[in-house]
């Protein structure tokens, strides 16, 4: 009974764990980012972008 409502439970929310994965994979993949400090370059691309 109760692992059918974690089914349940699971399912509806299914979307809702979609979201917050896609949410975590996009903040990692910016931690990398600055990590690599690649951030740095994309900001002085930019502003050579706005001259």
């Amino acid at each position: 009974m109760t692992s059918h409502l974690i089914f349940v439970f699971l399912y509806s929310n299914f979307k809702l764990r979609t979201r917050v994965m896609s949410l975590l994979v996009e903040s990692l993949h910016t931690y990398k980012l600055i990590e690599r400090g690649q951030v740095e370059n994309i900001k002085l691309s930019w502003d050579g972008h706005e001259r």
